[in-house]
């Protein structure tokens, strides 16, 4: 007959397990996802791509990008999100194609955002954000090859969203239109190579006004998961800036 184990056996396997559930955790909680992602066509998390590819030989389609981010901890009354994404191009300066939204661009109209929302990245605001391209400004990241793009996205303050940690939210679908890519009025510079990087995501809550936020600027997903390259570019733009769309301009699209 085995003799039965006595209280302090008991206590310490109790322990035992217990550190190793804690350990479980602990790992579990380094290991989580933070910051942001950019991809092709889809989110991150629904198998999006980081190289895009297009033959340059047609006005019509499009080319998606779908920015998401990761947060560490919960985000009571997420009301906006503020992002910036740079882009680079190969050449010495940045050619007419990738030129959009300034007045007199060659391409003026061919990028657009809307709310992203996907099977595994859903919409963080839930379809109910209003959302702006802020600006677009050339040569801003670090020489005349280069643009950022500052977008704005914000509900109203009676549709403040509860965001929580680990899960891959959607946050902007940027749609690069392929017209005047061929023919009379076409504009040079399709088949440039590119790097278009999420730079940073702020995520503003309505409390205190705005005071309440995170920033997220490094890729929620290995080292690169916020870069994506068009016609097999090799070289990213580097370095972070701080972006310049106020709380008073994500107040002034609350419906």
């Amino acid at each position: 007959m085995s003799a039965s184990p006595d209280k302090g056996e008991h206590i310490g396997v109790l322990v035992l397990v217990a550190s190793l559930a804690l350990l479980v955790l602990t790992a579990t909680v380094a290991s989580a996802a933070v910051g942001v992602n950019l991809r092709w066509t889809n989110c991150f998390g629904d198998a999006g791509v980081s190289q895009r590819a297009f033959a340059c030989n047609s006005n019509t389609g499009s080319n998606v990008l779908a920015a998401s981010l990761e947060l560490a901890s919960d985000l009571p009354q997420g009301a906006a999100v503020q992002v910036k994404i740079d882009l680079a191009t190969s050449g010495a300066s940045l050619p007419d194609w990738w030129k959009f939204f300034n007045a007199g661009n060659c391409r003026l109209t061919a990028l657009s955002a809307a709310a992203q929302d996907g099977t595994n990245c859903p919409d963080w605001a839930l379809g109910l954000a209003s959302i702006s391209i802020a600006g677009y400004n050339e040569g801003a990241v670090g020489g005349p090859n280069t643009a950022e793009i500052n977008i704005a996205n914000a509900v109203s303050l009676n549709q403040v969203q509860d965001l929580v940690a680990g899960q891959e939210y959607g946050v902007v679908r940027l749609t690069i239109s392929n017209t005047k890519t061929v023919g009379t009025g076409s504009c040079a510079g399709c088949t440039d190579a590119a790097c278009i990087i999420v730079q940073s995501v702020d995520v503003l809550s309505a409390v205190d006004n705005g005071a309440l936020h995170i920033l997220l600027d490094g890729p929620a997903n290995g080292t690169d998961s916020n870069v994506v390259t068009w016609q097999s570019a090799t070289e990213c733009p580097a370095g972070n800036g701080t972006q310049n769309v106020t709380w008073g301009q994500i107040r002034a699209l609350m419906r």
